[in-house]
């Protein structure tokens, strides 16, 4: 009997589904409807709470001033390969020894600075990334052990290893065929740092940036990660902003980010 009924009247076969279905074709019309009508407001809101905030700020990592040439282009180290961000891009593949290599960054005539590290020494080398010579790379101070937790920085007349041991002190900077250049200074510094001990009796130091006129910007910050007071030359990014690696107390490394023409810090991921 149930396979005449499911043969002969076809009115069960419709039935079956009607069940669920019918709440469901009357429900779903007016869910749709109403959820429709009420996204709209609810997407309007949140450009307007996102784009009033920083609208000249980037949220993306600020590149290293000291990984700029003058030329404007980025250069990166990425695995082994010496990267310049320029249109088209530019990758120059190191084929170096050593299985650690650190970017300083570019100086004069676009020749970047590295160091490699393996077996407990370390070399500074500089590689061109312009030019007939671009990639050739040019040892500029042979193995040494070089102790400490800095990598070192790049100072108007040259590499600064930061070594606490003794090191090869201050590297000159070099052109494309690795000869020290006639005027060993870098223009481009015109800005500086400047890291105060804190009179609290912490071991803390207060950064300041000092801009090319002399006025004095203190980073909203105090760092606990330095030893003494020093200072250290800054150049600008292509776009007037003055960046800042800073290491605060959660060990966590920051870039902070001075706009001149806004006169505000801003602070960035580190990546």
């Amino acid at each position: 009997d149930r396979e005449n009924v499911a043969t002969d009247d076809p009115a069960p076969t419709t039935v079956v589904p009607s069940p669920t279905g019918v709440p469901e074709t009357t429900v779903v019309p007016d869910t749709t409807v109403v959820s429709d009508t009420s996204v709209p407001p609810e997407t309007t809101p949140p450009p307007t709470t996102t784009t009033p905030a920083e609208p000249a700020v980037s949220d993306q990592f600020l590149p290293d001033p000291l990984r700029i040439a003058a030329d404007g282009f980025e250069r990166v180290l990425v695995g082994r390969d010496l990267i310049v961000r320029s249109d088209p891009e530019q990758v120059i593949a190191l084929d170096l020894p050593e299985p650690e290599l650190w970017l300083y960054g570019v100086g004069p005539n676009g020749v970047a600075y590295l160091r490699a590290d393996g077996d407990g020494l370390s070399r500074i080398l500089a590689v061109p990334t312009v030019g007939p010579t671009a990639g050739v790379v040019h040892e500029l101070v042979p193995p040494y052990a070089h102790e400490g937790p800095w990598l070192g920085f790049m100072t108007p007349r040259g590499i600064d290893p930061f070594s606490t041991a003794e090191g090869p002190g201050i590297v000159p900077y070099v052109d494309n065929d690795g000869r020290p250049l006639a005027d060993p200074v870098d223009p481009t510094f015109t800005w500086r740092v400047e890291y105060r001990l804190l009179d609290d009796g912490s071991a803390g130091v207060q950064p300041v940036v000092v801009d090319p006129g002399g006025a004095e910007h203190a980073l909203p910050i105090t760092e606990s990660g330095r030893e003494g007071q020093f200072d250290a030359a800054l150049r600008p990014l292509p776009d007037g902003r003055v960046t800042l690696l800073v290491l605060p107390e959660d060990g966590i490394p920051k870039v902070w980010a001075f706009d001149p023409a806004r006169e505000s810090w801003t602070i960035h991921p580190f990546e």
